[in-house]
């Protein structure tokens, strides 16, 4: 916290800065190497059979930050308050995991996971508020700055490989109780926290005010697998796996890149008055989000024979998901000046909403199952190999309100405008197959399902653009305003899919097999409302302009084969 109060019957100047601290840097996780023959059995619930993880230390947060400032004097004064957010700090690195398991292992109780081979990068830390503010005021002639900017979101870090081998048999009774996970997840971005920038002045003659805010941008997230390396999670099963738990799937080999962090909102307020002559200028800006963590390679061999009996329990999952991209952050503004009696009386303000990030791509998919599969839940499909591109994040909206009055000539002016979206990511390849029979029970439990699907495009902000003047002689208003476009899907890519023996469905809605690539959606343009309002005895003038963002394309799918 940072203060000044100062005053003067003539000439009187304050400076306030205050720096919010920023978040340290997340640790870094080391390689993992286990080579283990079991048998291992555990009892009671939160007890896993076999762990190899190595995960990163998430960045610490920002702290928050208030600055403020309390001036005045009779004549002659001008105050300046500067603050600004701390930072958050950025993920640590996660390392490397080898793991090869042999022999049976038996669990029982509940989130007690068979074997987990697992590497998890740092997320970044977030950033804290921000507020400067100031209270100031002079019998003839004042002056008031207040520029408030929000600390960024801590970048993330990615994440490292796993190679996992297992031979033999594994069963878990509990419910949340998967089988075999084999999983590489990048970092979540850190968010940007909300800024305000806010102040009241006044004079009895020639007073101005002046309020400029920013939001912080989100931190970068981090992919799901090395960098620089395509294929992140190698994973082979060998014998049988058996979960008997509602939410337990049997085997998940899964690249997954994190979430881009969302950028910050920003408010920015002011009043400001005086007997004769008064003006206020507002510029806001939201934070922009940052992009979402690419998805890497994902290649599964599975011999091993696949039982589950709970619901949602699928037996294979083969996926590669790029992380979704952060949202940009909202921003209002508002400014409001008035001359009493006197003349000149002026506002303008500038408002723009924050800008999403685009969607991470993901990665190629290669599974081959070559055992029997068996699911008997609901939601539990049977075998399941997936590239899905994340989506791109939304753009901030943005509200603008600028108001001005007078007894001899008052102007406004507003323009507004919302944050775009970005792109969807792109999907990666899949190559899929199966040559044993696969059969589900349950209702919405599909067969065989091979996908590649693109992200969709992040939305458009809407903008509203509020211009108020009032005088009895003289006034006028200007207001304009334009919606955040919409930004374009990701691509779809080849999918290539064999089944070699039967495929039975029992339940409703639950087809045997689906091979399927689709581009993914545009995102929608943000509407946009532009409102100048002027009034006066003698003389007055509105204008508006005002443009709907436009959507985002939607992108194709893919070749797809299917023997």
């Amino acid at each position: 916290i940072a203060g000044t109060i100062s005053g003067a019957g003539v000439g009187n100047g304050a400076v306030t800065v205050g720096l919010g601290g920023d978040g340290d840097l997340g640790g870094t996780g080391g390689a993992v190497t286990l080579d283990l023959e079991g048998p291992v059995t555990t009892y009671g619930d939160r007890a896993r059979g076999v762990v190899a993880q190595s995960i990163g230390g998430g960045g610490g947060n920002g702290a928050v930050n208030i600055g403020g400032t309390l001036a005045g004097a009779g004549t002659g004064n001008g105050d300046l308050t500067v603050a600004v957010g701390g930072s958050g700090g950025g993920g640590g690195a996660s390392g490397r995991v080898d793991a090869d398991v042999s022999g049976n292992i038996y669990t029982v109780g509940d989130f007690s996971d068979g074997f987990i081979a697992q590497t998890i990068g740092g997320g970044g830390g977030n950033s804290a508020i921000n507020i400067g503010a100031a209270i100031s005021g002079g019998g003839v002639g004042n002056g008031s700055g207040k520029i408030s900017l929000g600390g960024a979101g801590g970048s993330a870090s990615n994440s490292d490989i796993v190679d996992a081998f297992y031979s033999g048999l594994i069963t878990t009774f509990g419910d949340y109780s998967r089988g075999m996970l084999a999983q590489s997840v990048g970092g979540g971005g850190g968010n940007a926290a909300g800024n305000v920038a806010a102040g009241i002045s006044g004079a009895g003659t020639g007073n101005g005010d002046l309020v400029v805010g920013v939001g912080g941008d989100g931190g970068g997230a981090g992919d799901g697998g090395r960098e620089g390396v395509a294929l992140a999670v190698t994973a082979e099963a060998h014998g049988q796996i058996v979960t008997y738990g509602k939410n337990s799937g049997a085997f998940t080999a899964q690249s997954i890149g994190g979430g881009g962090g969302s950028g910050g909102y920003n408010v920015s307020a002011s009043g400001s008055g005086a007997g004769t002559g008064a003006g206020g200028v507002g510029i806001g800006l939201g934070g922009d989000g940052s992009g979402g963590g690419a998805g890497k390679g994902v290649d599964a061999d599975i011999s091993a024979n696949i039982w589950t009996y709970g619901e949602s329990s699928g037996g294979i999952l083969a996926q590669s998901v790029g992380g979704g991209g952060g949202d940009g952050g909202f921003n209002v503004t508002a400014v409001g000046t008035g001359a009493g009696t006197g003349a000149g009386a002026g506002t303008v303000t500038v408002g723009l909403g924050g800008t999403g990030a685009r969607g991470g791509n993901s990665g190629r998919v290669d599974a081959d199952s070559t055992g029997t599969v068996f699911t008997e839940g609901d939601n539990s499909t049977g075998f399941l190999a997936q590239s899905v591109g994340g989506g791109g994040g939304n753009g901030g909206f943005n509200v603008n309100v600028s108001i001005a009055g007078s007894g001899t000539g008052s102007g406004a002016v507003g323009v507004g405008l919302g944050g775009d979206g970005d792109v969807g990511g792109d999907a990666g390849e899949v190559y899929a197959s199966t040559d044993k029979t696969v059969t589900t029970r349950g209702d919405n439990s599909a067969g065989v399902v091979a996908q590649s699907i693109g992200g969709g495009g992040g939305n458009g902000g809407f903008n509203v653009t509020v211009s108020v003047s009032g005088a009895a002689t003289g006034s006028g208003s200007v207001g304009v305003g334009l919606g955040g476009g919409g930004a374009g899907g990701g691509v779809g890519k080849r999918v290539e899919l064999t089944v070699d023996e039967d495929v039975t469905t029992s339940g409703a809605n639950s087809a045997g097999v689906i091979a399927q690539s689709l581009g993914g959606g545009g995102g929608n343009g943000g509407f946009n409302v532009a409102v100048p309002l002027s009034g006066a005895g003698t003389g007055s003038g509105a204008v508006a302009v005002g443009l709907g963002g436009d959507g985002g394309t939607a992108s194709d799918g893919g070749t797809v084969i299917f023997r």
